[in-house]
């Protein structure tokens, strides 16, 4: 239910699951790493945003938001 205003689909199948290697050592400054070449590339993860699902699911949606400028 807290996933629902994230996306448009439904849930089909839901399992927990720790974050066993989710603990950098330490933090990038911002959510993503942009790497300036002939395609995007685009680094991203919990090192960018916080070590936990929060922090790589905000770096993945930042992610897909600097691509998507990118293209356009």
């Amino acid at each position: 239910d807290a996933a629902r205003p994230h996306h448009a689909g439904s849930v089909v199948d839901a399992r927990p699951h720790r974050w066993r290697y989710a603990q950098p050592r330490s933090l990038r400054e911002g959510a993503v790493c942009l790497v300036d070449a002939a395609a995007p590339v685009v680094l991203a993860g919990e090192l960018f945003a916080g070590a936990r699902v929060e922090g790589a699911y905000t770096s993945g949606l930042t992610a897909s938001r600097a691509v998507l400028e990118c293209l356009v």
